[in-house]
């Protein structure tokens, strides 16, 4: 049907918050739908509350796993079945956070010659609706845009059905969307709308916590950037600088999920590996540091009293949009060592 949208919904153990994304979804002012919940074989009720909502809405469609495979493999069955002109996706522990988010964006693709819509994420519910926008062009220096999540946008699905997610990855989305951007080299409309949101108190009720609620996973981030160096090398013949392209997504992630990561073992795993892996890129820790921001040298830092108070500081340069300082490679070697030093002296008057 024209212009109909397919809202890709995937879910496992995610009861508790089913209901509340669903109806989000539902209440639309653009209503053209089709809600297709793609079940990971749920051990929870989740089965349940979707046989009950569908029975007063005949949009939705439920199709269930019969082995757990992952997201995914579950957003890639989405993709398969989906009917509709555009295709977007909602987590199941997520929720629209604006009734005319549809409706906005099927006016924008009508008015404008572009080939995704996409918009911003908030905390709270919210009826504003904001005319800013920017407009980026895919081309060979730019295949990057504030953030690689897939439920912050709506693809044509002629676009979309191009491409296929890695089943083996607990973290797709990030590759996902730079291989879409490799093959189809879209012009992306980009609003400040908070048009979608994090449904709050993401506790353990419910079947346990999602994937990227669980930081014993945040270590298999690292498989999704190797996904996304191999995608990058193979159909990024057109890029000029590819490795600069590969930091840039690093350096907005890396940190990020390092900084929620709570248990002190699981947090030294995760930046030992990060070390690495920027190493193994490109084994210059000048080059790193002019492309990656201030804040992630600091996972170079081994001595965790000296890499405190280092990100202590940086924080001095935040209204100086400290992301653009170049650091000086130089002054930080020198002073790494420094510290590695002192600490050395310090083991030796604590053996005494």
């Amino acid at each position: 049907m024209k212009n109909m949208i397919s809202v890709i919904v995937t879910t496992y153990n995610r009861a508790y918050y089913l209901k509340e994304c669903i109806s989000s979804i539902q209440a639309q002012t653009y209503d053209n739908l089709e809600i297709i919940v793609i079940d990971d074989c749920s051990k929870d009720n989740t089965e349940d509350i979707i046989n009950n909502i569908k029975l007063n809405d005949n949009r939705i469609r439920y199709i269930r796993h019969n082995i757990n495979k992952g997201a995914g493999a579950a957003k890639n069955t989405g993709i398969e079945v989906a009917t509709g002109e555009y295709i977007t996706f909602v987590d199941s522990d997520d929720k629209l956070a604006n009734i005319y988010a549809y409706e906005t964006a099927i006016k924008t693709f009508k008015n404008n010659n572009i080939d995704i819509y996409t918009y911003s994420e908030t905390n709270e519910e919210n009826t504003l609706i904001s005319k800013k926008y920017k407009k980026y062009i895919i081309n060979t220096d730019n295949i990057y845009i504030p953030t690689t999540m897939l439920p912050l946008k709506i693809f044509k699905s002629k676009q979309i059905k191009k491409i296929r997610n890695n089943e083996k990855l607990k973290y797709d989305d990030i590759p996902f969307w730079v291989d879409f951007c490799l093959v189809n080299r879209p012009i992306i409309y980009h609003t400040d709308n908070k048009f979608y949101m994090r449904i709050k108190d993401k506790s353990n009720m419910g079947g346990g916590n999602s994937i990227t609620m669980n930081e014993k996973n945040y270590i298999e981030l690292f498989d999704a950037y190797d996904e996304l160096n191999s995608i990058i090398n193979k159909k990024g013949n057109n890029i000029k600088n590819k490795i600069h392209i590969l930091y840039k997504i690093l350096d907005g992630n890396i940190l990020f999920w390092y900084n929620r990561i709570e248990d002190k073992k699981i947090k030294e795993n995760y930046r030992k590996r990060a070390k690495e892996y920027i190493k193994k890129l490109d084994n210059s820790l000048n080059i790193i540091g002019k492309e990656l921001n201030l804040k992630n040298m600091a996972l170079f830092i081994d001595d965790e009293t000296a890499r405190t108070k280092y990100l202590q500081d940086i924080e001095i340069f935040k209204d100086n949009n400290y992301k653009y300082i170049k650091p000086n490679t130089i002054i930080f070697k020198i002073k790494r060592e420094i510290y590695r030093i002192v600490h050395q002296i310090k083991n030796l008057f604590i053996k005494q």
